[in-house]
This record gives structure tokens, sequence and C-alpha cells, in this order.
């Protein structure tokens, strides 16, 4: 099931990742949206190359990206997307940022996948069929317990700006990362 979606999304995160490799180090120019978030030549080049793809292979499905929104389609089938997750890090040079691509049928998503453009490795899951990436079918940790479990994360600001410090910081605190 979504055999074809997930070869085709694939296919769409692996090319823009060359386009977003292609800027990567280069002291690509950083824009402003209205957000207040960055956005590169990089960001819009990679979305449209996706959005190109995917709109050739499935021209129905709806479409929504991080940069230029909303595009027409079924509103049963859209795809979503976010060219450069971790922009920031893009734009400062360090490798840690993904292409991000999900399918969603009738508002349930269905199928995600992960493109790292600088490792190459691509990650992926499909409704009922598990997660995959480099080394084959992922799993969860065999942690038990918080005590026992890593906690990775990355900005602070939400967790300040939306009143829920405390308890963040409960959960660092009770976890091995501390």
């Amino acid at each position: 099931m979504y055999e074809r979606e997930l070869r085709e999304a694939i296919r769409a995160a692996e090319q823009a990742g060359k386009i977003v490799r292609h800027y990567f180090g280069t002291g690509i120019a950083v824009a402003k949206k209205a957000d207040d978030s960055p956005v590169t030549a990089a960001d819009r080049e990679a979305e449209m190359r996706i959005a190109e793809v995917l709109r050739t292979a499935f021209p129905g499905y709806g479409f929504l990206g991080e940069e230029f929104g909303q595009r027409d389609g079924q509103e049963d089938a859209r795809w979503i997307v976010d060219p450069i997750d971790g922009t920031k890090s893009f734009v400062r040079g360090i490798p840690y940022f993904a292409t991000l691509i999900a399918l969603e049928k009738n508002r349930e998503v269905v199928l995600g996948v992960v493109h790292e453009p600088v490792s190459g490795a691509t990650y992926y899951a499909t409704k009922g069929q598990g997660a995959y990436g480099p080394r084959g079918r992922l799993q969860v940790s065999p942690v038990s317990t918080l005590a026992d479990a890593m906690i990775v994360f990355g900005g602070l600001k939400a967790w300040r700006t939306t009143g829920r410090w405390e308890a963040f910081e409960r959960l660092v605190t009770s976890s091995a990362r501390q």
C-alpha cells in the first residue's frame, strides 16, 4: 500500500537534497519570513523541485509547502513538505537538518520521508508497514524507564514562551540527561 507514493516521495526528497547540498556551506543569503524564521534560495528551490516531482506523478493531489503554502488539489490527498527542516543549522554550516515529506489521506498522515542531504541517509515509514532507515527496519529503544532514557531536544524558546518551562525542567531532570 502506498508503494508508488513512497517511491516518488523518496525520489523527490533526494532530488531536493541535491539542490540543498549545492548550497550548503556557501554562505547563502538569508531572508526572514513573516514569522521571523529564516528562508534561503535553497529552501525555495528545493520545495519547487519536490512539488514538480510529486505533482507530475500525482497531479490531483494537494500540496502544502512550508515556503509557498497551499496549492490546489484534492482535499482528501495532499503532500505536506518542509524542504529544509533546520534552516538555522543549514545557514550556519551545521549538517543537522533534513528534507521532510508526508502524505496525508483523509486527514491522516499515511506516509513520511526524512532525507538528510549531507549524509544522504533516508528514513521512511508507511501506515501499518513500519519505519525504515539505511540499516533496515527501525525499532523503539529497549530502554524502559525515563530515568535511563536520553532526551534529545532542539530549541528551548517554545518551552519558555508557552508556559511549559517547569514541565520541561522536570522531564529533563527525571531522565538520564541531567
